[in-house]
């Protein structure tokens, strides 16, 4: 196994170096996503797969007072958006997953209303999953 840190604008590597790529409560930073997209699925051999965890997303509700309180620019979509953004950059297998979670906190949470941790974007927590498509 091998982790590489870099921009994701600018993934310090050749073509198709990665089976697996990771993205945990970070994508919504990036300023241009879709340039961001593109590098990743530049750095992605044929059948790797991206692996996107948010939770700042506009179908959670419980996570939009981060835009104000955050002080830092993020950008925030919908999880329809975030397929189809996906879709857009050649991520044909886009999906998004709920993932419930075990903690303590979340778990107050959820007895409030709340029902999953979720993320959304590429893959994984709610996550978004997504696949380089073998052409």
């Amino acid at each position: 196994m091998r982790y590489v840190w870099g921009s994701a604008e600018k993934i310090p590597s050749g073509d198709n170096a990665f089976t697996k790529v990771l993205s945990v409560e970070s994508f919504y930073y990036y300023a241009d996503q879709g340039k961001a997209l593109d590098e990743v699925r530049r750095a992605m051999a044929p059948g790797g797969r991206l692996f996107i965890l948010i939770n700042l997303y506009r179908d959670n509700h419980y996570s939009l007072r981060w835009v104000t309180e955050l002080k830092v620019p993020v950008q925030v979509h919908s999880e329809a958006e975030y397929i189809a953004m996906l879709q857009q950059h050649g991520f044909t297998a886009a999906e998004a997953r709920r993932i419930p979670t075990a903690a303590p906190l979340l778990r107050r949470i959820q007895a409030s209303g709340s029902k999953t941790r979720r993320s959304c974007g590429i893959s994984n927590g709610s996550g978004a999953a997504a696949d380089r498509d073998e052409t």
